[in-house]
């Protein structure tokens, strides 16, 4: 699953500025690099909140919250979930501020497995019709 973070824009409690630390990754060419995903189960505004941390454990920003409740059901069962950098955006005259898009496997994959679920269930109830339909055939012909 694709997205974006978000808060890139604030400033870390330690000070430093978020902005800075994707221009540092941007220039080291970060693509393909994989973030560290980490709930904030006391975090004042979401307590699904999951923060979003480079290789150097600096955040960059959080999970959006869409994602976030799921993400910290899958941290606290004990999963490798994490997030790969796809693209580092902005940095122009026309748009100065960066921004970074990232992928989650791990997401992607709970999502095909849970359609694939979706199928499983599907064809199973088509299954129980047929063989309810063949049973009811087979009383009525026995009867008459």
């Amino acid at each position: 699953m694709k997205t974006k973070v978000v808060g890139v824009t604030k400033d870390n409690k330690d000070g430093r500025n978020r902005q800075d630390i994707l221009r540092e990754m941007q220039q080291r060419g970060c693509v393909g690099e994989k973030l560290f995903l980490e709930h904030e189960e006391n975090n004042p505004y979401d307590p699904n909140a999951i923060s979003i941390l480079n290789k150097e454990g600096q955040q960059i920003g959080y999970l959006k919250k869409d994602y976030s409740e799921d993400v910290a059901k899958m941290l606290k069962k004990g999963l490798d979930v994490y997030a790969v950098v796809t693209e580092i955006t902005g940095g122009t005259n026309s748009k100065k501020s960066l921004g970074c898009n990232i992928e989650l496997p791990m997401l992607q994959m709970s999502e095909e497995d849970e359609d694939l679920d979706d199928k499983r269930s599907s064809s199973s109830g088509c299954m129980s019709v047929i063989l309810l339909a063949i049973f009811i055939f087979f009383i009525l012909y026995l009867i008459f």
